[in-house]
């Protein structure tokens, strides 16, 4: 499926016999070869990048460089997974005898997470069926006024307008408002015991496991701001986040200490899709490797010295 909105490139989606969105096969690992099983959600699967573009493919590029062997990265992501459903994803993460594993998860994951399934089938290990929903985005997109669109990415790259009209959005907006509300103190509860399960699961098979929150795109754009809306933190997502992986074990991979080192962080994303761009991809894959790379796995240690 190729698909294309007013601000991506002509995307075509392409996936491994067992539905992941990987540059290579999912078979038995091939003698010599690290692999890294990466679990989330849209971020994670390189939503409205060309695969190549993406954060997983940059990491297994400079993995292997680094290493001076294969390294995969074996994309267990999947778009719009209800992320409980993540769970589902362990058992055919394991059977990869990957070398480490990463979990991300993004606000919009938690947002979602305490709401009714929409489907109770667990997540599919084939190859998956043309994505309708993408393509009903991207033809919604392409049918409405493209003056509408472009007007729309103009207005949202301006944070003086952007920011505000984000801040409004009330429940959406409040991991950004210590301390946390009631809805989002129950959302971190079920994170946490997701969280639990991966870890536990990986490291019954000796596998380390390591989690990164990859912000949404204002509170990126507000991890470098000189001065901030009265009552806004846009650390305190990240600091729950470092605390729970601490509390499993899990190494944390700091990608708003990296973000922040930009002088506008929301330019990593795509004004109106919210997706990485290319650049943000670059980052979160720089991060991903530094983490892996400095203690995250022992079989990918040794590469860092390389």
């Amino acid at each position: 499926m190729t698909v294309k909105t007013p601000e991506t490139p002509w995307i075509a989606y392409h996936y491994n016999a067992c539905g992941f969105r990987s540059t290579e096969g999912c078979g038995p690992k091939p003698a010599g070869t690290r692999r890294v099983a990466l679990l989330g959600t849209s971020f994670a699967e390189g939503t409205s990048l060309p695969y190549d573009q993406s954060f997983a493919a940059l990491a297994e590029q400079d993995l292997s460089r680094m290493c001076g062997a294969p390294v995969e990265v074996q994309n267990l992501g999947v778009y719009e997974l209800p992320f409980r459903k993540v769970l589902n994803r362990i058992g055919p993460a394991l059977a990869l005898q990957p070398d480490a594993a990463v979990l991300t998860v993004a606000p919009f994951d938690l947002e979602k997470i305490n709401l009714p399934d929409v489907a109770d089938a667990p997540a599919a290990t084939a190859a998956p069926e043309p994505r309708s929903d993408l393509m009903a985005r991207a033809k919604g997109w392409l049918s409405g006024s493209r003056a509408i669109a472009v007007a729309q990415h103009y207005m949202f790259e301006n944070p003086d307008i952007q920011v505000p009209m984000y801040l409004k959005y009330g429940d959406k907006a409040d991991f950004l408002r210590p301390p946390f509300s009631t809805a989002w103190r129950e959302r971190l509860e079920t994170f946490d015991k997701v969280a639990a399960t991966v870890a536990d699961r990986f490291r019954a098979t000796g596998v380390p496991v390591a989690l990164m929150l990859i912000p949404q795109r204002t509170q990126a754009g507000l991890l470098a701001a000189k001065s901030l809306p009265s009552g806004i933190d846009p650390w305190a997502l990240d600091r729950a986040m470092a605390e729970i992986a601490a509390k499993h074990g899990m190494r944390y991979i700091d990608l708003a200490s990296s973000l922040k080192q930009s002088a506008n962080p929301a330019d990593y994303y795509y004004p109106v899709d919210n997706h990485l761009n290319a650049a943000g991809a670059r980052v979160v894959a720089q991060s991903m490797v530094t983490a892996l790379t400095a203690g995250g796995s022992p079989a990918l240690s040794a590469c860092g010295s390389h």
